[in-house]
């Protein structure tokens, strides 16, 4: 047998080398979970590895971010909270702000019912919601996060929305059959695979880091998507278990049949361990 020349070191640790250097400068990709059978992205990459519209891929969340959630020993500046919504007493056909930072929210045929912390607010699913004006959320990076009771999941159900007055809003809903769906600009971003049960308390959070949309349910991210647009909300109000088809409040539809408890907006995206906290910890227990 003949054998070939064999090459000298030097050229041998030049190769290494160059290999080495070649997968230090690949970009952060999603790698395996096996605890969560997800997959785990470091956010601060990861938007690369997303399509324009939704990713067909589950995730896994990151705690990569300096946003932080109300905890009990952090103070309320520190949380970054624009917004919370216990849901536990009301005046007239108003409920306040339970930190008392945004403006009280307006039940429009709506009552208090008992929620999945104290008391919440059940929506008849055909003429009831809430109105929040003038609530001051944030355009770019945020959470929006609560728990939710459906009585149904048949036909297209919002949870909540903000429009501005070109009608191009952030929208998060229940479609047909239970899963989740973000739209923004009249285009839909988002479709969860994993459908919302009926007659059952779960949690949903939804989080924006720069152009990455995050779904969650129960602490636990589900789907992730893109979606780059400021918003200028100007004067529309947010509203609470019903769509707008038109401008800030036009053509209402889509009303939400349920029980919505602990509405909390944040202007930063939480983690998925801050997720889980701020939904195991009610609104009445954290310090003010």
């Amino acid at each position: 047998m003949r054998l070939l020349p064999q090459p000298k070191h030097s050229w041998v640790q030049l190769i290494c080398a160059l290999f080495i250097l070649a997968v230090l400068a690949l970009p952060a990709l999603p790698s395996g979970d096996s605890n969560t059978g997800l997959l785990t992205f470091r956010w601060l990459r990861a938007e690369a590895d997303v399509s324009a519209e939704s990713s067909s891929r589950p995730v896994a969340a990151s705690s990569n971010f300096t946003c932080v959630a109300a905890q009990p020993q952090l103070s309320r500046s520190t949380a970054r909270l624009v917004a919370a919504y216990g849901f536990e007493e009301i005046s007239g056909n108003k409920t306040p702000d339970s930190f008392g930072q945004s403006p009280p929210a307006t039940l429009v045929n709506a009552v208090l019912t008992t929620g999945r912390f104290g008391k919440g607010v059940v929506l008849n699913g055909t003429n009831a919601y809430l109105r929040i004006d003038e609530p001051s959320w944030p355009g770019r990076d945020y959470t929006y996060a609560a728990w939710v009771f459906p009585h149904t999941v048949d036909g297209w159900r919002a949870l909540l929305e903000i429009q501005t007055p070109e009608s191009r809003g952030v929208e998060l809903a229940i479609a047909p059959g239970g899963s989740i769906e973000m739209w923004s600009s009249g285009r839909l971003r988002l479709r969860n695979g994993i459908p919302l049960p009926a007659l059952v308390w779960t949690h949903v959070a939804l989080t924006r880091a720069g152009s990455l949309i995050t779904v969650f349910l129960n602490g636990v991210a589900q789907r992730a998507g893109r979606d780059r647009t400021v918003f200028d909300f100007r004067s529309c109000p947010a509203l609470i278990g019903v769509d707008a088809d038109f401008g800030c409040m036009g053509k209402l539809n889509g009303f939400f049949s349920g029980v919505i408890d602990e509405l909390r907006i944040y202007d930063c995206p939480l983690s998925a361990s801050d997720i889980r906290l701020i939904m195991d910890v009610p609104l009445d227990q954290t310090p003010n």
